[in-house]
């Protein structure tokens, strides 16, 4: 016996979150933009202030803090203490897309680079294109897919705010694509753009030393490349600023880095227990990343394959031990979430039109919680071991696709 539903809730639940979401996207963009108290309060100002010490005073004194400092006091248009600067910790290679926008104009060039990020985050959906294709999706299906990923509320966060996430974003796309597809060279290059993050990079690269060795060497391949083109463009100077303001960011302490409202083990910690001093907090949190590193190279080493489990368990574990780590930067969560619904897919535990709707509710869940402003923050960390669970017993997510194959329900 058959039963077909007189309306398809699937559809309009698509239907109004697209909108929904494309709607309060919208207005918050404006009123950002339109708002002094807003833009002038993102971390845009320290990649402005950076592309415009690049233009005036050469790349190789985009770290030095007394010029950022001046560049950033233009921009507010008061006097700022050094302690309280929009710190550029971004590696020197990354210094050309900031200095590609600038002009006289701050929110002119806030605007130029959201259309710029935007074309990373555009062009990530090629790779994950690439891995979900062949899995039965209608027409409809796709349009859903696809508007989910252009409006995951990570990447939207990373605009709003004037951060480059999206350039981390394609990287962990290529680099999915190439692990799944069996393209090392491609996983391995992929990876070194995702360097842009050295915390987050690192600690899913090593693994590779003990499977798939060849991804490690192309995405060593891929940062000397990177390296020699920071060394060419921002001289040693550059170099070492970098690695001094790497130092600063790591501390914690002022420059605007905000490390209560963090979404890692480190903000964890200090909202758990507010009496352990920071430093203490700071030691810990450093002893569970290399505890982390080690154990992805166990897992690694115990592993039959290397494939959407494993990575998508490395990425839930880099974001979580990261020692800095925004909301933005949560746009990594896209390797876990595709490679779940890939699972899904192949292993016929949901139907196409369900797993279409992912992206869409996981954005959702997340804006709902930021909206929320919860204490804990706890709706990110359950929606990250949600993805831990699917991908370590995709079985458990197959209980209702079950029920509907003895129901007989059909399309």
């Amino acid at each position: 016996m058959c039963f077909e539903p007189m309306v398809d809730l699937r559809r309009i639940f698509a239907l109004t979150s697209i909108l929904s979401l494309a709607i309060v996207y919208g207005v918050l963009w404006v009123q950002w933009m339109t708002a002094p108290e807003q833009y002038l309060s993102s971390d845009f100002i320290g990649l402005y202030a950076a592309g415009r010490t690049a233009a005036n005073e050469g790349p190789s004194q985009v770290y030095n803090l007394a010029i950022q400092q001046r560049y950033q006091a233009e921009v507010l248009g008061v006097d700022i203490p050094q302690g309280e600067l929009y710190l550029f910790a971004h590696p020197p290679f990354s210094i050309l897309l900031p200095r590609l926008i600038v002009t006289s104009n701050f929110v002119q060039s806030f605007m130029l680079w959201d259309a710029l990020m935007m074309v990373f985050l555009l062009l990530g959906l090629i790779p994950i294109a690439s891995v979900v294709k062949g899995n039965g999706f209608s027409r409809f299906e796709w349009f859903v897919l696809i508007s989910g990923m252009i409006l995951f509320f990570p990447a939207f966060e990373s605009l709003v705010i004037g951060q480059d996430s999206a350039f981390l974003y394609l990287g962990l796309c290529i680099w999915m694509y190439g692990i799944l597809t069996e393209r090392d060279e491609a996983a391995g290059l992929g990876l070194s753009l995702a360097a842009i993050r050295p915390h987050i990079a690192l600690l899913l690269a090593v693994p590779f030393l003990f499977k798939r060795r060849k991804v490690w060497w192309y995405f060593m391949l891929g940062c000397l490349g990177l390296g020699l083109f920071s060394l060419a463009y921002a001289g040693f100077d550059g170099i070492v600023g970098f690695l001094r303001t790497l130092f600063l960011s790591g501390s914690g302490a002022g420059y605007q880095l905000n490390e209560s409202s963090m979404v890692n083990v480190v903000a964890l910690l200090l909202r758990l227990f507010p009496f352990l001093s920071v430093d203490a907090i700071h030691l810990d949190g450093w002893v569970l990343y290399f505890l982390a590193l080690a154990g992805l190279c166990f897992f690694w080493l115990r592993s039959d394959r290397i494939g959407e489990k494993q990575i998508g368990v490395a990425v839930l574990v880099s974001v979580f031990a990261a020692p800095h780590l925004h909301f933005h930067d949560l746009v990594a969560l896209i390797v876990p979430l595709v490679g779940l619904m890939s699972v899904l897919l192949r292993e016929r535990y949901w139907a196409a039109r369900d797993v279409a709707l992912l992206p869409l509710i996981f954005s959702i869940l997340l804006l709902a919680n930021l909206s929320a402003h919860f204490s804990l923050w706890g709706t990110f960390y359950f929606a990250e071991l949600l993805l831990l669970f699917g991908l370590m017993f995709p079985h458990r997510f197959g209980f209702r696709r079950r029920v509907w194959d003895v129901l007989n329900i059909t399309r």
